[in-house]
């Protein structure tokens, strides 16, 4: 994918008009290029270059800071704006960028000329920055990297940038309502960005639609997560932990029973989970709503730390609920909700005993019980969103 730099000199005879020698859009990031084409590429990729250079690319900092550097240069950035398609340009002269030992610092003269310099968004608020991507953070807004933060929306592209509005830096995707799909934030209790799935201003924590994806995991699996943020996933405990604790989230599950695929959901409020030297223990709120409280199951674990097979924290003693249900949790003397226990069909709802209490449940269901047949599942997504 990456343009190596060894490719350099061939690349820029690909470039034509007579820009080619003051190096126009040579240098641009430009509208088309950043929506199309860049998701999260890291710092190498920035560096060495990406895409096609008779179409949408990035012809690499290395060659920008080569060919910059070897005279006086012109940078003009051209863009079309997405709600009426308007062109504007400028013009900005004595454009160089410094090498890699400086993080590739940009240096501008302020004020360019054209129709795209007049609300003062011109690159002189770039001056002297950083380049900055998601593996590498040298911008200057502190835990927050701005890579990651940028646009409010889809693009997760690199800029010379400097965020002066914003208040706060996890969950800026999910929470703003942007589309629906795979989007990075980042958290600044993991000081990392995370690849989070939302879903109409929800940030999904869970989500299990078949028995494809494997729940039977050791504690540091639970703790990183695991499966693909797109499908079937755990996010992860510790994710739940930093997400939970920045604020006022609730939460919501969604569940379809195997025998009916009736849809049910439950909101509750105040939902946290508390760090791992606690075994994230689950936090204590008010009872939910939804048509999925009957009995309340969330209710019976609240308080409870989570366990797996190879880490035992129920309060069953000489009995491992996580070994029983062939999935962590957390669990109480076991439990009446268990969204990662072992998958059923609907031949095993059907004829159901005693060993559907250790499957994938919710006895929330209205009209099923414990050990019933109508409360084992076969889809469940758990979801947060601050309030």
């Amino acid at each position: 994918m990456s343009s190596k730099r060894g490719n350099i000199p061939r690349q820029l005879t690909a470039l034509s008009s007579a820009w080619t020698t003051r190096i126009s859009q040579v240098a641009v990031c430009d509208v088309q290029l950043v929506w199309s084409y860049v998701s999260h590429e890291g710092w190498d990729e920035y560096r060495d270059g990406f895409g096609d250079v008779a179409g949408d690319h990035w012809l690499g900092l290395e060659a920008f800071h080569h060919l910059t550097n070897q005279g006086n240069y012109s940078l003009m950035t051209e863009v079309r704006d997405m709600l009426t398609d308007t062109y504007f340009s400028d013009i900005h002269v004595g454009f160089r960028v410094s090498s890699e030992d400086e993080e590739y610092t940009l240096d501008i003269t302020p004020g360019g000329v054209g129709n795209l310099s007049a609300n003062g968004t011109s690159h002189k608020w770039n001056r002297f920055y950083k380049f900055t991507t998601l593996d590498r953070d040298n911008d200057k807004k502190g835990l927050a990297n701005c890579a990651v933060l940028h646009g409010g929306g889809e693009v997760d592209g690199v800029h010379w940038i400097y965020s002066h509005g914003m208040k706060r830096a996890v969950q800026v995707y999910c929470e703003q309502g942007e589309v629906d799909g795979v989007h990075w934030i980042y958290s600044h209790g993991m000081k990392r960005a995370v690849q989070v799935y939302c879903e109409q201003g929800w940030t999904v924590l869970m989500r299990r639609t078949s028995d494809e994806l494997n729940f039977t995991r050791e504690w540091t699996e639970f703790r990183n997560g695991f499966g693909d943020v797109a499908g079937d996933h755990w996010l992860g405990l510790e994710a739940f932990h930093h997400l939970t604790n920045q604020g006022n989230y609730s939460l919501m599950t969604e569940v379809r029973d195997v025998l009916t695929d009736t849809y049910f959901s439950h909101v509750l409020v105040n939902f946290t989970v508390e760090p791992e030297e606690t075994h994230y223990t689950l936090g204590h709120f008010p009872q939910g709503e939804g048509n999925l409280s009957n009995g309340e199951p969330w209710l019976s674990i609240q308080g409870m730390k989570f366990s797996t097979y190879e880490s035992d924290n129920d309060l069953i003693n000489n009995h491992n609920c996580a070994e029983s249900y062939a999935g962590g949790w957390w669990y109480n003397s076991c439990s009446e909700v268990s969204l990662t226990g072992k998958y059923s069909t609907v031949y095993v709802a059907e004829n159901c005993a005693g060993e559907c209490f250790s499957r994938f449940k919710h006895n929330g269901i209205p009209y099923g019980s414990n050990g019933d047949g109508a409360v084992l599942l076969h889809w469940a997504v758990m979801k947060i969103k601050q309030v």
